[in-house]
C-alpha cells in the first residue's frame, strides 16, 4: 500500500508523559479562590456583597481542562480540535493526564521538540495537510456517542468527523492500493470525572 497519509498516521504513537497538568490546574484554581477571598475580606469585612461574592467564586465550577471533556465525545472533539489547530503542547499535556509515568518531564516532553510535542505534530500532519480539508474554527469537530465501560472507551476515526469528512475519510486521502484493513481508533479514559485521550490503536 503506498499512501503517505496512513503511513504519516502509523508512526505516529501518542505521548506517555506526567501528571503535572493536573496539578498545574489544581493549584492555579486554589490560588485564584485563596485571592478572591483574601481580596474581599480585606476590602470590606462587613460588608454583605463581597460575602456573597466570596461564596459564589467558590462554588463557581472550574473550566474544563483543553483536550478533556465530561463525555468521552466531547473529549474526543476537543482533543482532535487541539491537534487539527496546532495546538500540540495542550493535546500533549491533555493526554499525560491519564497516560502518565513515573517520573516523567511533562515539560520536556510537550515542548517543541520533545518526543509528545512531535508524535501529535505528526498526527496534525496526517490530518490536517490534506487537500479539500476544512479545519476548525471553519468547521467544528463531532463524535458519535460513546459507550464507556470501567472508565475507559474506543472510538474508531469512523465515528469522529471533520465538518462533513469522517477522519478515516482523511487519513485514506491520497490513498492507493488496499486500505481496507487500516484502522486507527483513539484510547479514551476517565480521571476524576473528566475523560481524556489516552492513546490510540492503530492497524493497517
Amino acid at each position: 500500500m503506498n499512501n503517505k497519509g496512513v503511513k504519516a498516521v502509523r508512526k505516529t504513537r501518542v505521548p506517555q508523559a506526567g501528571r503535572l497538568a493536573v496539578a498545574v490546574v489544581a493549584v492555579a484554581m486554589a490560588l485564584t479562590a485563596c485571592g478572591t477571598k483574601v481580596t474581599g475580606a480585606a476590602a470590606a469585612p462587613t460588608s454583605a456583597a463581597p460575602a456573597q461574592a466570596e461564596t459564589t467564586s467558590a462554588k463557581a465550577t472550574p473550566p474544563t481542562p483543553p483536550g478533556s471533556g465530561k463525555t468521552a465525545s466531547a473529549a474526543v472533539a476537543s482533543w482532535v480540535t487541539l491537534v487539527l489547530k496546532g495546538d500540540y503542547d495542550k493535546a500533549c499535556r491533555s493526554t499525560a493526564v491519564v497516560s502518565a509515568e513515573p517520573g516523567d518531564d511533562v515539560d520536556k516532553l510537550c515542548a517543541s521538540g520533545g518526543d509528545g510535542f512531535d508524535a501529535v505534530k505528526q498526527l496534525h500532519e496526517a490530518w490536517a495537510t490534506k487537500q479539500g480539508v476544512k479545519l476548525p474554527p471553519e468547521v467544528k469537530v463531532t463524535v458519535n456517542d460513546v459507550k464507556g465501560q470501567d472508565g475507559k472507551a474506543t472510538v474508531p476515526d469512523t465515528d469522529i468527523k471533520v465538518g462533513d469528512k469522517t477522519l478515516r475519510d482523511i487519513e485514506l486521502i491520497e490513498s492507493t492500493g488496499d486500505t481496507s484493513s487500516f484502522q486507527l481508533s483513539l484510547q479514551v479514559q476517565k480521571k476524576d470525572d473528566l475523560w481524556y485521550v489516552a492513546g490510540m490503536d492503530i492497524k493497517a
